[in-house]
């Protein structure tokens, strides 16, 4: 820390994530979600895959329903000019 910044004690800790996050556990939703695709044989691209590991974990989180989830996937649909 430079002079004149507050910064924390050595007793605190500084964590990007909000209290209850269980880091270990959201990376295991993306590393089984990309593995079972990969094993299936699935057609997805590694992007696809990771998308759907995180709307798979928004859901468990209970931050997204299945329905904004949807709600969401058909309005960026019907904004997709890419050809």
């Amino acid at each position: 820390m430079s002079p004149g910044r507050a910064g924390p004690s050595a007793s605190q800790s500084v964590s990007p994530m909000p209290a209850g996050t269980n880091v270990e556990s959201s990376n295991n939703i993306f590393i089984e979600h990309i593995s079972r695709a990969e094993q299936s044989g699935d057609s997805s691209t590694y992007y696809q895959r990771w998308l759907a590991a995180l709307e798979e974990l928004a859901l468990k989180k209970g931050l997204v329903s299945v329905g904004e989830l949807g709600q969401h996937a058909e309005q960026l649909a019907a904004e997709d000019d890419h050809h």
